[in-house]
């Protein structure tokens, strides 16, 4: 059921304010403002949608498994189902409860691919919602953008949870056709861009960083603040930083860590050349890449020697999902860890691998564990089996 009645937009003095003051001293508060027991809960404004419980997905459930689309099916999405997530948005928290957005909905195909050059995907997607801001308006302490973020975050959730995929979109490479097709006056400016569609993929869990590194508890923490490796020497590094600084390469996904792609080529090649000289690439014969991280290269490898069984080590579980993912075929994945002895290792057999490959790691490591790296890798080979490195040159 769309909305018939707007929401009470008031500001008022006995509100107790969310947040801390603005330049002029006047109050924001992310709340719903004075909501009487009339105003919440009856149909008629929108509280209840014929939506309400065609989905057995609860809230908890709705946060965890939402994931970032940017493919979608050819489907359109119903006009009622978009007007269900703009009443979703609406129903966001905002600043002192004023609601001063706007939304501008676009479905239109030749609008859409309009947008293109200047909203990535959104000729793709079969609905796109841009959520502007007046900046006549106050955006002290930030109003603007947690009004919107809120709004953006309940679509993005109700989406999910009737079957569609959302995209909460940061770049836009062309702010003055976006301007004009969207026909925005001077003093308004799109904050947010939200696609949508029903799916065409199904990515995996994003890797999520480790709690204990991120909550404070009555006050910042500054004996445990994590601190990833960001020196071109890493004679200090030590190997749980390393597997930090892998779980950060990996966050944002492997459209953001693309070397140059004449480098790929010749590294590829290189790979391929040396693996298929060693005679990996028949059945039965074992490759073990040495922390793959983002798996890049051995994805590489996977296709240049299709006949070889692939296996990896890794720091992490996350790292080792995120590269199975990615690979065209399974690879077994081995945890490397710290023994007890001081040493590190992983959990592969002495003498059981034909190939060893180590790309662009040894670099990225301290000289210990550069050695300890090297010392597994002659562990886990037969005699006679071959170890591949790809380094960068340092001049």
């Amino acid at each position: 059921m769309w909305a018939t009645q707007k929401r009470k937009r008031v500001m008022t003095s006995t509100a107790k304010p969310l947040t801390s003051e603005d330049d002029d001293a006047s109050l924001i508060e992310i709340d719903d403002a004075e909501a009487t027991p009339e105003d919440v809960g009856s149909p008629e404004n929108g509280a209840h949608s014929e939506f309400e419980s065609d989905s057995g997905m609860g809230v908890s459930m709705a946060i965890r498994t939402r994931r970032t689309i940017r493919r979608w099916t050819d489907r359109p999405v119903a006009p009622e189902v978009v007007k269900e997530l703009l009443e979703c948005a609406l129903w966001a928290p905002s600043a002192c409860n004023m609601q001063l957005w706007d939304f501008v909905v676009i479905t239109d195909k030749a609008t859409r691919d309009a947008l293109a050059p200047a909203v990535p995907h959104a000729d793709k997607a079969q609905v796109c919602i841009f959520i502007c801001y007046n900046t006549r308006f106050s955006q002290g302490s930030y109003a603007n953008i947690q009004s919107a973020s809120a709004a953006v975050m309940n679509m993005l959730l109700r989406a999910h949870s009737l079957g569609l995929g959302g995209f909460w979109q940061a770049t836009i490479t062309d702010r003055l056709l976006l301007r004009e097709i969207l026909r925005l006056p001077r003093d308004v400016e799109v904050l947010s861009t939200t696609l949508f569609g029903y799916p065409a993929e199904s990515p995996g869990a994003p890797a999520r960083r480790d709690p204990s590194h991120l909550v404070h508890w009555e006050k910042y923490d500054l004996t445990r603040k994590p601190v990833l490796p960001s020196a071109w020497r890493p004679t200090n590094w030590t190997l749980a930083q390393v597997a930090d600084y892998h779980q950060a390469r990996i966050r944002a996904g492997p459209r953001y860590n693309k070397p140059v792609a004449s480098e790929y080529r010749a590294v590829r090649g290189y790979l391929g050349h040396a693996l298929r000289r060693a005679g990996v690439n028949a059945s039965g014969k074992v490759v073990v890449d040495l922390l793959p991280c983002t798996g890049l290269y051995l994805e590489a490898m996977s296709n240049e020697v299709p006949e070889a069984s692939f296996q990896f080590v890794e720091l992490g579980r996350q790292v080792a999902e995120f590269v199975q993912r990615r690979l065209p075929r399974p690879a077994t994945f081995h945890q490397y860890a710290m023994t007890a002895t001081g040493g590190a290792s992983s959990d592969i057999a002495d003498a059981s691998s034909d190939a060893a490959t180590l790309v662009f790691r040894l670099e990225n490591l301290p000289t210990a564990e550069r050695r300890r790296l090297l010392a597994e890798a002659r562990r886990i080979l037969k005699p006679g089996g071959t170890l591949v490195v790809v380094h960068t040159n340092v001049r």
